[in-house]
């Protein structure tokens, strides 16, 4: 898992390498997740080989189950993934929707790794947010 991530993102690998061990193997676990499902989406890159997809998933079910990640967060995710099937352009208002799942849920899901409590999902929506508004500038 480790390895997705510092292949796909090296400045927030880079970052992660400085938590303890255990967390920062469940966030390679989520963000192994969020990639291989991402990639799922926007095809395989013929480079690329995710024999592993099964392995990522069933770790990310760990990770899920261990930290009781809302049903909610990941059907959000989930659909915000599927939109990307079939929207190419979106409005401010599709953008926000869009961003519900694509990174306000991960917030959620990556407050819980890090130990937060639900009181902090209101901020932990609003960095993921943030994070994706960024990347989409």
């Amino acid at each position: 898992m480790k390895e997705i991530m510092e292949e796909y993102s090296t400045t927030f690998f880079s970052c992660v390498t400085e938590w303890p061990r255990e967390i920062r193997d469940d966030i390679y676990k989520l963000y192994a997740y969020l990639r291989v499902v991402d990639e799922m989406v926007e095809g395989i890159d013929s480079d690329k080989d995710f024999k592993e997809w099964r392995v990522v998933i069933e770790q990310f079910h760990e990770v899920s189950d261990k930290y009781q990640f809302d049903g909610q967060w990941l059907l959000d995710f989930h659909e915000a993934m599927f939109t990307d099937l079939i929207k190419k352009e979106h409005t401010m208002v599709s953008m926000l929707e869009y961003c519900k799942g694509s990174s306000e849920s991960v917030g959620c899901m990556m407050a819980r790794i890090l130990g937060a409590p639900p009181e902090a999902d209101y901020y932990a929506r609003c960095l993921g947010r943030a994070y994706q508004i960024i990347n989409f500038v």
